[in-house]
C-alpha cells in the first residue's frame, strides 16, 4: 500500500514526549556575585592592625611601661607604618597619635642621655611623696610605701619642658661665653658629671624655688 500523504499532523517531532519520560530539567545560570577585592580586604586588615597598636600605645600611662614600649619597638612601629616618610602621604591617623609617639621618644631620650638607662635612678627621680589620705593604698611595682610615681603626662608635659627651659636659660648666660660665643668647655668646668635634671635641681635651689 502507498504511504499516507504528508501532513503536518503526522510529522515526527523531536519534541514529542512519552508520557512516562520526565521533562528535562531546565538549569538557569546563577546570578553573578560581586567579587571580593583582595586589596580591600588587605587594607581593612592593615587598618584594624594599626588601630589595635594605637589603642595599646595610648593605654600605657606609666613611665616605666612607656620606656618599655620604645625598647620593644612598639613606638617605632607606629612611626614607620603611619608617620611622615619620604615618598608617601602621611596617614590621616598620624595627627591623632603623633604627640603620643613624640612624647614617648622624648621620655626615652631623657632615660638614655640623662639617666644612662638606669631605671632605678630614673624612677626614683620621677617619684613624689604619697598624698596623706589616711587610707592604706595598694603599692605598685614601681613604687614604695611613701613614694608614688609621677604620671606620664606630668613628666612629659610639665617636668621635662620646665627642665629644658631652665637649662636653656642658664646656657645663654654670659658666664659660659668666650668671645661672645657659647663655650662647652666653660659649661663643663662648672657642670661636668651632672645631668640636666641635677643641674635643674641646683638652679631651683639657688633660686629658692621648688
Amino acid at each position: 500500500s502507498s504511504p499516507p500523504p504528508y501532513s503536518p499532523l503526522n510529522r515526527p517531532s523531536s519534541l514529542s514526549m512519552s508520557p512516562s519520560r520526565p521533562a528535562p530539567a531546565v538549569h538557569f545560570a546563577a546570578a553573578p556575585q560581586p567579587a571580593t577585592s583582595s586589596s580591600s580586604t588587605l587594607a581593612a586588615s592593615l587598618l584594624a592592625d594599626i588601630e589595635l597598636k594605637i589603642k595599646r600605645l595610648r593605654s600605657i600611662q606609666n613611665i616605666k611601661d612607656a620606656i618599655k614600649q620604645v625598647e620593644n619597638g612598639e613606638v617605632q612601629a607606629i612611626r614607620e607604618e603611619i608617620g611622615p616618610k619620604y615618598g608617601r602621604d602621611t596617614n590621616p591617623q598620624w595627627k591623632n597619635i603623633k604627640n603620643v609617639v613624640n612624647r614617648r621618644e622624648k621620655l626615652y631620650t631623657v632615660f638614655e642621655e640623662d639617666f644612662d638607662k638606669d631605671m632605678q635612678a630614673f624612677l626614683k627621680y620621677f617619684s613624689k611623696p604619697v598624698p596623706k589620705t589616711g587610707q592604706k593604698r595598694k603599692v605598685q611595682e614601681t613604687e614604695s610605701e611613701d613614694q608614688i610615681l609621677c604620671s606620664f603626662s606630668q613628666v612629659t608635659q610639665e617636668l621635662i619642658p620646665a627642665m629644658e627651659k631652665a637649662v636653656k636659660a642658664e646656657r645663654e648666660k654670659e658666664d659660659y661665653k668666650e668671645d661672645g660665643v657659647f663655650s662647652e668647655v666653660l659649661w663643663n668646668d662648672k657642670w661636668s658629671g651632672k645631668n640636666r635634671f641635677e643641674i635643674w635641681e641646683i638652679l631651683k635651689a639657688s633660686a629658692g624655688t621648688n
